[in-house]
């Protein structure tokens, strides 16, 4: 699932970058015990940087403690901007940008970073782990506002497979662009 990879990604990206970072990580607890084995420090108290991931937890308190946590000053680092995904049985299922969303109506000037689509970050490590050039990839999704989006932005053919979006017809079931 797109979401566990732009997660993945995400806590792999803050452990390069801010090495025994103190973090409040919203996610499931898979992605905690990966982010504990990259070397961060998985603190809810006084954190440096709060990392949003889609967490089926997610609560009301939750979001009146990542509110209280960036209005004292740490850093709220995202995983992706998809608002929501296709589920199984048809119906959009909320994602990462969803919970993001609510945080920016409580706190509408928030400073905050999204690591995953449709930001460069994920498409850097992608490329990099598979060793290939851009015009020899091509990027599969879901969503149109970041998947598309984000291979856009980078340069790469995509392929948009299901779901929809306010960008994107719901009867369109797979879309191929070249040159984005």
């Amino acid at each position: 699932m797109a979401s566990a990879t732009c997660s993945c990604v995400a806590s792999s990206w803050l452990a390069e970058e801010r090495p025994g970072c103190g973090v409040a990580l919203y996610a499931s607890s898979a992605l905690q015990a990966h982010a504990a084995a990259r070397g961060l420090a998985l603190t809810g108290d006084d954190p440096d940087v709060v990392l949003l991931c889609r967490d089926e937890r997610f609560d009301y308190g939750a979001l009146n403690r990542i509110v209280r946590l960036v209005s004292r000053g740490a850093r709220l680092i995202v995983a992706n901007g998809d608002n929501r995904h296709p589920g199984e049985d048809g119906y959009p299922v909320a994602e990462t940008g969803a919970l993001l969303a609510a945080l920016r109506y409580v706190l509408p000037d928030m400073a905050f970073d999204i690591v995953g689509k449709p930001e460069a970050a994920l498409y850097d490590m992608a490329l990099q782990r598979i060793g290939l050039p851009r015009d020899q990839v091509i990027a599969i999704g879901d969503n149109a506002d970041t998947d598309f989006e984000g291979a856009r932005r980078y340069g790469l053919s995509c392929v948009l497979i299901g779901g929809a979006s306010p960008t994107r017809p719901a009867n369109l079931d797979v879309m191929l662009a070249q040159d984005c």
